[in-house]
């Protein structure tokens, strides 16, 4: 079977000429069974051939090959008889102009139901107002006297069905265009958010209102992008930048993470956002050991390529936020605040100081004992921090590489491992 054949289109038309011959069988082959044959034909030949090659038009015109199939049937029980004869619609001439209704509203396409309507319902009226004269003769008066009660309700009844296929059709095509703009909508949204939020942000549930609840944050940052964006070409730095953001979201999306905000080469990440879930620490500490060796992997190889590299710190705390949609009334943004966010940044600047990859709280590790059990850390207790008052425990990775450089063009060399993916690859982490 060819793919652009309807089947059930064609399963129809073989039912409806099946009835055709049922109907105007006269036990020997007649004018009813070329009518038939032919309408086979050129309904598969339209179907199959015409109508991806000339797309609205082949449609219309299968349509009006319905209607004339509906127009024969009713002609041969109304008009074709002897004026001597009775004259009327059997049960199965009436099933297949219905049948062929049925057939054409499958469409789901409003301008073919009413193509096909009204070309039967005219041709249908026609044929009364005929053998309503043939039988009557001379007979004056209006046609609602003239024609029969039977035959008015029949032609109602098609009529009225007529009405509800074009209204079905309607339907339809107003729920595909709303579903389409969702998924598109959806699509949009899904750049910058991970699935589980996306559902939320669609329904605009009580999960958006600002509350406090338990997240884990995360900060990443280049090291010496900024000297590197005052004199690096505009289209090299949008290419670095492409690539860094797409480490960063990828990783962050497969661990159920969401990408609160970039700004610049700086990344805010969020676990825990619209829902807190137990394993948010866990996450976000998996999620950090994976995209600091992402992001050291990506530095040594555009290193070995001369291109820019950079060296990344990660900060990452958890505990208790307020998060939800900040409104301003003119750009509102659905982000968490408070003390465990500027922790987070400040443990980020603190990896710079320290030379490591990654700087995280005793808080994080003992919300995610499974992931820090993996990692030899170095622990540093009661650490100041910048702007806040009460000092911190932490934990950090040294990182211990022999890939040294700058970024302005100086003389570099590098290892092609270093020992901190040496140690990320035995946790199952590293690739």
């Amino acid at each position: 079977m060819s793919p652009n054949v309807d089947l059930s289109a064609l399963i129809l038309r073989l039912a409806s000429a099946l009835l055709v011959s049922s109907a105007l069988w006269t036990g020997s082959l007649d004018s009813a069974a070329i009518v038939v044959l032919s309408y086979l034909f050129w309904s598969v030949l339209g179907d199959a051939l015409l109508r991806p090659r000339i797309g609205w038009i082949a449609p219309i015109g299968l349509a009006i090959l319905d209607a004339a199939l509906a127009g024969y049937v009713l002609y041969e029980h109304l008009l074709a008889p002897s004026p001597q004869a009775r004259h009327e619609l059997t049960a199965s001439s009436l099933v297949v102009v219905f049948l062929l209704l049925n057939q054409v509203a499958m469409r789901l396409d409003t301008a073919l139901v009413l193509v096909f309507g009204a070309a039967v319902a005219l041709a249908w009226s026609a044929m009364l107002v005929v053998l309503a004269f043939r039988h009557t003769g001379s007979q004056h008066g209006p046609l609602v006297d003239i024609i029969p009660l039977q035959d008015l309700l029949l032609l109602l009844c098609f009529c009225l069905a007529i009405g509800a296929a074009a209204l079905s059709a309607r339907r339809f095509r107003h729920v595909r265009v709303h579903a389409y703009r969702l998924e598109e909508r959806r699509a949009n949204l899904s750049r910058f958010f991970s699935p589980t939020v996306i559902g939320d942000l669609q329904d605009a549930t009580s999960v958006l209102d600002l509350e406090r609840r338990e997240a884990a944050i995360m900060f990443i940052d280049l090291r010496d992008f900024t000297a590197y964006a005052e004199n690096a070409p505009a289209s090299e730095m949008a290419s670095v930048l492409a690539q860094y953001r797409r480490i960063i979201a990828g990783a962050v999306l497969s661990f159920n993470g969401t990408v609160d905000k970039f700004i610049g080469d700086g990344v805010m990440v969020v676990f825990g956002q619209p829902k807190a879930s137990p394993d948010d620490p866990e996450r976000a500490l998996s999620c950090a050991l994976f995209v600091a060796q992402e992001l050291e992997v990506w530095r040594n190889e555009a290193f070995a390529r001369g291109q820019p590299s950079f060296h990344a710190g990660i900060g990452v705390h958890c505990g208790v936020v307020v998060g939800g949609v900040l409104e301003s009334g003119f750009h509102d943004e659905f982000t968490v605040i408070g003390d465990v966010v500027n922790v987070a940044q400040r443990l980020e600047a603190l990896a710079k100081i320290l030379g490591s990859p990654l700087v995280v709280s005793e808080n994080l590790l003992k919300r995610a004992p499974a992931q820090a059990a993996k990692i030899q850390w170095v622990r540093k207790r009661d650490v100041s921090l910048t702007g806040r008052s009460g000092s911190l425990d932490i934990a950090f990775i040294r990182r211990n590489s022999s890939a040294t450089g700058q970024v302005d063009g100086a003389e570099h060399s590098a290892s092609s491992k270093s020992s901190f993916q040496s140690r990320l690859a035995s946790t199952g982490l590293g690739r």
